[in-house]
């Protein structure tokens, strides 16, 4: 991102330059950032139809790529700034090559999640259960290595929790590590009086960070004391998994109770899934921040939750237990669905915090930000 600052009288305007892909350019669209010509524009990085049916990861690589050869001559002026989406190889390679053309323009490098230890991956970073790495684990981390390398210390890593920024600081030393005291937003509608259809939505990729197998214990125990409960589950993933998950299902004879929706991309319909839920469980086993879980307590709903150090700000509005203690988590979550005391409260304190995180209050945060260093 490139964002130009014009100071006015009284007011601000900024010009957002966005430098994406013709689906990254629709996404935005649809969430509301339309091109004008003034304040948003857009510089478009098109595939060929060849390289748009290469496999995803090559077809990445070679936009990044492209992206690097095409826009890189780009020329700053005093005020402007480069907001880096990624720290991922190769895509932070443009803001490096426009940095190293144009060393008085800050760049601020996002970083939304740490990679979890070598030796641990997601399932034991916060559990103390060691694995084999795998080659995407292996990748994950010299991707870190590799943007320390090239990134330059006069540049500054935003984050989004406390967590982060705590070990942030201790692997970029002496750079400028600004945690946001208010990352997330999203549309608020309080759902928690409205007739409901399913007890418990679920959420996820089909990934190990997810915790979708622990899904599987949590509701089997679920169900032992709530024969009938409905749980919605969202998401998609690799075939192996999912064949795998379903056929679980099936052996723990979970058919009657859980609802396979698949992958749902429309926001009013993601929404629609969660207001008609009782309550929000996530089984994460590691996360950089868990907006989905605010995006829930957002509608009302009453969230339960591992008790993962970067949720920290989200803390005062959930109900946590600690990690892979799914029998007291099956007991939070049956205490929910049977005491409507208790879930009329969860449900209030959920939506109360949830309104503390607005994307404009963001914005601003993160526009002073700017303004400090250009």
């Amino acid at each position: 991102y490139k964002r130009r600052f014009i100071g006015l009288k009284r007011t601000k305007k900024v010009q957002n330059i966005i430098v994406t892909t013709p689906v990254g350019k629709e996404s935005f669209e649809e969430a509301g950032l339309k091109e004008d010509g003034i304040n948003i524009q857009y510089i478009v990085n098109t595939l060929t139809e060849q390289e748009s049916q290469l496999h995803v990861y090559l077809s990445w690589v070679i936009s990044a790529i492209k992206s690097f050869f095409i826009f890189r001559s780009l020329r700053f002026i005093h005020g402007d700034s480069i907001m880096c989406h990624s720290y991922f190889f190769p895509d932070f390679l443009l803001a490096y090559a426009w940095k190293r053309r144009n060393r008085h323009i800050p760049v601020f490098y996002w970083y939304h999640m740490l990679s979890p230890c070598l030796w641990y991956g997601y399932r034991g970073e916060f559990t103390g259960i060691k694995h084999i790495p795998g080659i995407h684990d292996v990748l994950y981390k010299l991707n870190e290595s590799v943007f320390k390398y090239f990134v330059d210390k006069k540049d500054i890593i935003v984050t989004v929790n406390k967590y982060y920024q705590r070990i942030l600081r201790k692997v970029f030393s002496g750079m400028h590590i600004y945690c946001l005291t208010r990352f997330g937003g999203g549309k608020s509608k309080d759902s928690s009086g409205r007739k409901k259809i399913y007890d418990v939505i679920w959420i996820g990729r089909f990934h190990p960070q997810k915790g979708l197998f622990e899904l599987l214990d949590i509701v089997t125990k679920l169900v032992s004391q709530i024969p009938h409960v409905k749980i919605v589950i969202i998401g998609d993933g690799p075939d192996d998994i999912k064949t795998r998950f379903m056929n679980e299902v099936k052996e723990k004879k979970l058919t009657k109770n859980i609802f396979c929706v698949g992958a749902v991309v429309k926001k009013k319909l993601y929404l629609d899934y969660i207001r008609k839920a009782k309550v929000y469980v996530t089984t994460s086993l590691y996360e950089g921040f868990g907006i989905a879980n605010l995006e829930a307590m957002k509608q009302g709903v009453p969230v339960v939750a591992y008790d993962l150090p970067p949720y920290e700000p989200l803390k005062n509005g959930m109900i946590t237990v600690p990690i892979l203690d799914n029998q007291l988590f099956v007991r939070k979550t049956v205490k929910l669905l049977r005491n409507e005391w208790y879930y009329g409260a969860q449900a209030k304190k959920a939506f109360e915090v949830s309104k503390e995180f607005k994307w404009e209050a963001m914005g601003n945060e993160v526009y002073s930000l700017i303004q400090k260093y250009v």
